[in-house]
């Protein structure tokens, strides 16, 4: 057991590195684990056939995960169960916190219900608000409900909350206790980081990595301004998470401009995220251009913490509050979505040719120890 007790991190995380809420849970709970608490993971897992009653282990903490839905009765049972969560906590005899990661509405009340018996703390880790409009579909207006109703109702009862962005931090900063801002974490001695790489271009190399789809990145439009900026210069931009195929199929209007760029564009598909650190750390620059929503200022891009780490340049539009993070070298901040801006930041960075790099600690997470140490402290003061 840990000096402080244990806490236990519920949500759709899948361990031990599978998406991106995985990254951000696991960076989490070592900073837990070095403030002397034992750490608990309740996520999800797509390999097991049923929700896992004997521990698995996820970066030296036991993990309890459930079945990953796959069918509609399923993701039904998902939007509403707390019985494998309450087994898992009803076992931790010394409980302090619970973390509730992204839940769902009903787990959520059912969650804190349960611990308001317990007598135990739940910190909400808040990292998105999807845009989930109403509408008269059922399976779309149950999406806008358990939004509307975990975003605007059960949040404000939590007794703290980590939140990733600052728009978040000052939505839930009058009506939940302490608020703690914290942008997804790296570990800067982990072995991706630290893996050695070799530069495969003499180009000036563009790297784009992530899954575009819901209207995430306009990667159709970036695509539209290298083909502009091909006939006159030459570089490499490198396409992680879509192939050439599905981006002709979800792109059909930038899939006319492929052609211009010939040999200038590789489409990779999607690879393992050791993979794709290893393409980022290659490359020159990183771009990425979200439009300005809600649910993209709500949250605070991976791919931004991960650039800084690498030390390569950053082509972004001005989303969330990475505003915060410029000026930097090599670093472009974009006010808007406009292609001429777009276009203009790529010609910059390809005038400029290749750029050493520089890795960063910004976002290690063991600069934030002490803050976090610190926001824990807060409820035992209480």
């Amino acid at each position: 057991m840990g000096t402080n007790g244990t806490v236990a991190y519920i949500g759709g995380f899948e361990m031990p590195d599978r998406n991106a809420a995985a990254h951000r849970v696991k960076n989490n709970a070592k900073i837990l684990t070095e403030l002397g608490y034992k750490v608990v993971f309740c996520g999800v897992d797509k390999t097991i056939p049923a929700d896992a009653e004997t521990p698995l282990e996820a970066w030296g903490c036991p993990s309890y995960p459930a079945k990953y839905p796959k069918s509609a009765a399923e993701w039904l049972r998902a939007l509403c169960d707390f019985g494998h969560a309450r087994r898992v906590l009803d076992a931790i005899p010394d409980l302090t916190f619970v973390f509730a990661y992204n839940m769902h509405a009903r787990p959520l009340a059912s969650l804190l219900r349960y611990c308001k018996k317990r007598g135990v703390r739940v910190i909400a880790d808040v990292t998105e608000w999807y845009e989930n409009r109403f509408t008269l579909s059922p399976i779309g207006f149950l999406k806008w409900r358990d939004t509307e109703r975990v975003m605007k109702r059960l949040h404000r009862r939590v007794d703290g909350m980590i939140a990733i962005s600052r728009y978040l931090e000052k939505y839930y900063a009058p009506s939940v206790p302490h608020v703690l801002r914290l942008p997804p974490l790296v570990d800067v001695e982990e072995e991706i980081w630290n893996a050695p790489v070799t530069d495969s271009s003499d180009r000036v190399e563009f790297v784009y990595s992530g899954q575009p789809g819901r209207g995430k990145d306009q990667i159709g439009r970036i695509v539209g301004c290298f083909a502009a900026l091909a006939l006159d210069r030459d570089f490499l931009f490198r396409v992680i998470g879509i192939t050439e195929d599905e981006f002709r199929a979800d792109f059909p209007d930038a899939a006319d401009r492929l052609p211009s760029l010939a040999d200038r564009i590789v489409f990779c598909g999607r690879v393992s995220h050791a993979e794709s650190v290893a393409a980022l750390r290659r490359a020159d620059y990183c771009i990425f251009i979200r439009e300005s929503t809600r649910k993209n200022n709500a949250g605070f891009p991976t791919k931004f913490a991960e650039c800084a780490t690498a030390g390569v340049g950053v082509i972004a539009n001005a989303i969330s509050n990475i505003g915060d993070c410029f000026p930097r070298e090599n670093g472009y901040l974009l006010p808007s979505t406009d292609e001429e801006g777009i276009r203009a930041a790529i010609a910059s960075a390809i005038e400029k040719g290749k750029i050493g790099h520089k890795p960063s600690n910004e976002f290690d997470y063991r600069r934030y120890v002490s803050a976090f140490g610190d926001f824990l402290d807060t409820f035992r003061a209480e």
